[in-house]
């Protein structure tokens, strides 16, 4: 099996492309048009040194790459796969058709350009250690600013940051036998934490283009991964700023078959790594092109060029070696030029010999196939530190099993920050790419733990201690509810309704393990969703809960709810269309439905927003009864099948914390709802037929004490005594399809998670995690505040929707004093009959730090809003009746404070309202030290990845069968001694 490499910035020589360019001339000009220069002069001149710079190489070496990739002979083998080292991806999804030329020319201008302007620090490679202790030993030389920044090999690695840091980092690490540490002549510290601000400004770049999804596989060397559909834009923005993970890329080549390798552009560096790493007989192979072969250019979907098919001149396209960016190269020739961008000159001391990255020794067996992504290589010494969730003390042996997902381990880091929080000789496992084995234990023992019923061990086999055995988990059937008994697959009739089909979600990638976590909760549920994962991310009323947060679940064959609350209709309905442009009408996303208790006429103008625009899945919050808009919303179209059974085409998933409110939509709807509904028009009297005999709600969701509205349940009593509520309604209605319950609040860590499941939840949902995220809809600002909590960091105050009659929200306290300011304002407005009551100097001090404007300006704003939408009733009542009036402007500051947080008003801090629970507080510790520290990095698909992945190694590990110690008498075969 074939794979093309294509090597990044430093394989640039003077000469390259000798040839293409009049072999390509239209393609040539579209270049030289884009760039304002003739790359072929640059390439063949070098532009009196200029090819050497930055915003010069780049370009330069993807046009060479995509033409070398265009000439290259059809009749060799066509690869399975490609990939690219750092500047070189953009050749490798040029190939596989995720943009044409002219837009690969424009996106390595802006990105060369970014990073060429880049100044301050430098790299250094360290050769003759284990890739995978570098960390640690940053760890233990102070430098605080120092990132790994490529992973070239797994005894070649190069750190970036400040000058003064590498020097006394090569100064401790040069007194280690064997170490070498040699500087690389670059401008700037690459692929490391300092070149954010290139990366950011990148990012908002790329938002101006659309990338079709690669028609051959991919393997990115940020993810060491293939690329699933949807995310390039985010991956090559991610790459500025992040480690090159070009060993376990090579890795992933050699696990899924590639025995021969084909660099595409100037030099045979990469050739040469994959040969030194894999040394097997018949690796590497031809380069590029071959004299007269037809060029081939690749169309991105969805667009009607045709192929390009210019006639090829005699001469094939040939070059000398040379090291491509930030590759550390033992032994290499002497280069003819200067050193390019992490070659180590002639002479250097070649590493020592180390086991092929994709050998990793279990215990006495000998698992051939490539290590977890961030698990311990060959040879890697054993952790140092006790790992999360781990009873192994400080100091023991290696486990005889793979650590799992989010341990600290000696395994490779990719993301994480050298120097950062962890033990001393640590690395900290980045998280799986979605789909990937997390190092667990088999998933066995986690069907095992769901179902309460132990099945035989797996077999011991070469990939004994693996994360998964081939043929552990039955694929199909139905996973047991270890409540009841009942069958998790829709109970005796077992009939899917009829929902518009989602895309099929992102699988795993081809020939990866299962991380267990795909069995959890209920199969049902996630087949009804179209999700990977029994998982889903809540709505965050103002948008919080944003379209970009929706579309990036949905393209990781997940799913969330857009946080629709407190929104106008033309901003929904914006989000709405902007999530549809991206997944598709039918595909995996869901829009927020909050009860509007004081405005229900907005509550009708959403369903039919909802309505118009076929959306097919609402989250129900903050209801207190069912309303003429939830029901509409669940049965318009209701209809019968086949076999006259009645089916409903929309889904109602009900957050609800309390037992009459789950009964409500457990049920059918009231009979005086349905009749209004006919005699309005809004249901046919077939659709209320229909309605009668089906529940509100198919889905329960329970929510436990969490951000924002809540009851302050606990989830280790509610949950339970939810399900048995659900198991009278099943009996009292006799619903033919099991309703199913799920569990939100408190959910951050993975330890929650697997609570969740053994209580017996059908799937989790997440709120306040997601709030900390790239992707979340507030500010920075806020999102600072909320890495920094601590599971005591929240406190309750007065919910200004219903202010008034004392309802609750869970807040922020650290940071901020909103909490004891909203409480201090229901305070007295439960003591004064109006604002003129209260004593002047506490008006006064409410006036400044509150408000900080007079109470006259606060009222004017709150009554010419009211009057806006119609609610000259609301202000006539307050003119009245000073107590209303007073609640009303209080209600104002309650609006304010949260607008203030979602703007991240500097002035306002003291006053942000910022509407969260504890479990931002446990994920914060759970992802102390590893990559998803930085709230930047967390990634809502990734936190998903984390919980869900954690969690199934939990269970796996604490749940499966043990045996007895030798102390313990089985009573059914002891004697009796009476």
């Amino acid at each position: 099996m074939v794979a093309l490499l294509f090597p990044g910035q430093g394989s640039q020589r003077k000469g390259m492309g000798d040839g293409l360019f009049a072999r390509f001339p239209e393609l040539t000009r579209q270049a030289d048009d884009i760039l304002g220069y003739s790359v072929e002069e640059l390439c063949r001149t070098s532009g009196e040194g200029r090819l050497d710079r930055t915003e010069y190489a780049q370009p330069a070496l993807f046009v060479v790459g995509a033409l070398t990739y265009l000439a290259r002979d059809t009749g060799l083998p066509e690869p399975r796969f490609l990939a690219g080292h750092s500047l070189g991806e953009y050749g490798a999804l040029f190939a596989a058709g995720c943009f044409d030329f002219a837009t690969g020319v424009r996106l390595v201008r802006e990105r060369g350009a970014l990073m060429g302007r880049a100044s301050g620090g430098g790299m250094l490679a360290v050769l003759g250690v284990d890739g995978a202790e570098v960390p640690g030993l940053l760890e233990e030389t102070g430098a605080r600013e120092v990132d790994v920044a490529n992973f070239n090999a797994p005894t070649q690695t190069v750190l970036a940051g400040p000058l003064e840091e590498l020097r006394q980092v090569s100064q401790a690490l040069a007194r280690r036998p064997g170490v070498r540490c040699v500087p690389v002549r670059v401008s700037a510290a690459f692929h490391s934490r300092h070149m954010r601000p290139a990366a950011q400004e990148f990012t908002r770049f790329l938002t101006g283009f659309s990338f079709a999804d690669p028609r051959r596989t991919v393997v990115s060397s940020v993810t060491a991964r293939p690329y699933r559909p949807g995310e390039v834009a985010e991956v090559l923005a991610r790459q500025i700023a992040g480690p090159v993970r070009w060993a376990e890329t090579m890795a992933y080549l050699d696990a899924h078959g590639v025995r021969q390798v084909e660099e595409v552009g100037p030099g045979q560096v990469l050739t040469g790594l994959w040969k030194r790493t894999y040394p097997s007989a018949g690796r590497g192979g031809p380069t590029a092109a071959a004299p007269g072969a037809a060029p081939r250019v690749p169309v991105p979907r969805g667009t009607d060029a045709p192929a390009s098919t210019p006639t090829a001149p005699a001469g094939a396209v040939t070059a000398t070696s040379a090291a491509p960016r930030g590759t550390v190269t033992a032994g290499a020739a002497t280069p003819t030029a200067a050193t390019p961008y992490g070659t180590v000159p002639a002479g250097a001391a070649a590493p020592t010999a180390a086991a092929p990255y994709s050998t990793a020794t279990v215990g006495t067996q000998t698992a051939t196939t490539p290590p977890p992504y961030g698990a311990a290589t060959a040879g890697a010494a054993a952790p140092t530190a006790a790992a999360p969730y781990s009873t192994t003390p400080v100091g023991a042996p290696a486990a005889t099993t793979p650590p799992p997902y989010g341990t600290v381990t000696a395994g490779a880091v990719a993301g994480a920050r050298a120097g950062g929080p962890g033990a001393a000789g640590t690395a900290v496992a980045d998280p799986p790419h979605p789909g990937t084995t997390s190092a667990a234990a088999p998933p066995r023992a986690v069907a095992a733990a769901r179902t309460g019923v132990a099945t035989a061990p797996p077999a011991a086999g070469p990939a004994a201690g693996a994360a998964s055995v081939a043929g552990a988990v039955p694929t199909a059937g139905p996973v047991l509810s270890p409540v009841g008994g009942a069958a998790r697959d829709g109970g005796a009739a077992g009939r899917p309704p009829r929902f518009p089909a989602p895309a099929a979600p992102s699988g795993p990638a081809s020939g990866a393990p299962a991380s267990g976590a795909e069995e959890l909760g209920c199969a049902e549920f996630r087949r009804e969703y179209g999700i990977r994962y029994a998982y889903l991310a809540g709505a965050m009323f103002r948008g919080i809960a944003s379209a970009e947060l929706v579309i990036r679940m949905g393209r990781a064959g997940l799913m969330g709810f857009f946080g629709a609350g407190g929104l106008t209709l033309e901003k929904v309905e914006s989000a709405l269309l902007r999530i549809t442009d991206a997944l598709g009408p039918d595909g995996r996303y869901g829009m927020n439905l909050l009860h509007s208790i004081d405005d229900p006429a907005y509550e009708q103008h959403l369903v039919d927003l909802y309505l118009r625009h076929q959306v097919h899945t609402v989250e129900a919050a903050g209801f207190t009864q069912l309303t003429p808009a939830v029901v509409r919303f669940r049965f318009v179209g209701a209809h019968r099948d086949g076999q006259g059974r009645p089916v409903a085409v929309r889904r109602v998933l009900a957050k609800v914390s309390r037992p009459e409110v789950a009964n409500a939509f457990m049920g059918p709807p009231p009979e005086p709802i349905l009749r209004q509904l006919v005699a309005e028009g809004r249901l046919t009297a077939r659709e209320a037929e229909i309605a009668a005999e089906l529940p509100v709600s198919q889905d329960i969701c329970v929510e436990a004490d969490s951000g924002g509205h809540t009851d302050g349940g606990a989830a280790l009593t509610l949950l339970p005594a939810m399900i048995r509520h659900r198991d009278a309604a099943m009996a009292r209605h006799r619903h033919a399809r099991r309703i199913r319950v799920g569990a939100a609040g408190g959910i951050g860590s993975p330890e929650a998670v697997a609570a969740a499941f053994v209580l017996g939840a059908d799937f989790v949902l997440t709120g306040s995690v997601n709030q900390c995220s790239p992707q979340a809809g507030t500010s920075d600002a806020v999102k600072d505040i909320l890495a920094g909590l601590d599971v005591q960091d929240t406190a309750y105050a007065p919910a200004g929707d219903m202010f008034e009659i004392g309802a609750q929200v869970q807040v922020v306290r650290k940071g901020t004093l909103f909490a004891a300011r909203g409480n201090k304002l229901y305070q007295l407005y439960r003591a004064h009959d109006g604002w003129e009551s209260i004593d002047a100097s506490t008006r006064r001090s409410i006036e400044d730090t509150y408000f900080k404007r007079p109470f006259a300006e606060v009222w004017e704003e709150t009554r010419a809003y009211h009057l806006a939408r119609g609610r000259a009733a609301e202000i006539e009542k307050a003119e009245r009746l000073p107590k209303h009036r007073m609640a009303l402007a209080f209600r104002w500051y309650f609006a304010r404070s949260v607008r203030w947080g979602l703007e991240g008003d500097p002035a306002q801090k003291a006053n942000y309202q910022i509407q969260c629970g504890p479990a931002i507080g446990a994920f914060n510790h759970v992802v102390r030290g590893t990559a998803l520290e930085n709230w930047r990095d967390r990634h809502v698909d990734l936190i998903a990845e984390h919980l869900m992945t954690g969690a199934a190694a939990l269970l796996a590990r604490r749940c499966a069968p043990r045996a007895a110690p030798p102390d313990v008498v089985d009573a059914s075969t002891a004697r009796s001694s009476s």
